[in-house]
């Protein structure tokens, strides 16, 4: 069975993500790289920042294409897969507003919103049913 150092330095040989890529996203220079790409063993430091990455790509389901950024399809499979959710979410909103709009009110109120100074005012303009809400209370 590998190490964890020898399966990394594997995946650093064997990846297809650009050195530069993965030194800015790592903080480990482009050299340090190629040089554990062509056999020289990495500080234990250093190590650690390339094991992290390289877990970070292994837990995400990710596919990133040749400059090492996240797959535009992957992407769109994410966004599809939100408006599902989100349709889903309407679909309930929708029918939790049909239900109030068919119950019986006791009162209504016609509220005035107005605007000024970065300050939002409101005045009741007139009430019906106040008599029932009066006596419930």
């Amino acid at each position: 069975m590998k190490d964890n150092t020898e399966l990394v330095l594997e995946w650093l040989k064997a990846t297809d993500i650009a050195l530069s890529t993965i030194a800015r996203r790592t903080g480990i220079s482009r050299k340090s790289l190629h040089n554990w790409k062509h056999g020289a063993l990495p500080s234990g430091q250093s190590l650690m920042k390339l094991t992290k990455y390289y877990n970070q790509l292994q837990d995400q389901t990710v596919t990133l294409d040749e400059t090492g950024h996240i797959d535009k399809d992957y992407v769109i499979g994410l966004q599809k897969e939100r408006i599902k959710q989100l349709e889903a979410q309407n679909e309930k909103k929708a029918m939790e507003k049909s239900i109030w709009e068919m119950l019986d009110c006791n009162a209504e109120f016609e509220v005035e919103l107005k605007y000024k100074r970065f300050k939002l005012y409101r005045m009741i303009v007139s009430a019906t049913g106040v008599d029932t809400l009066s006596k419930e209370l």
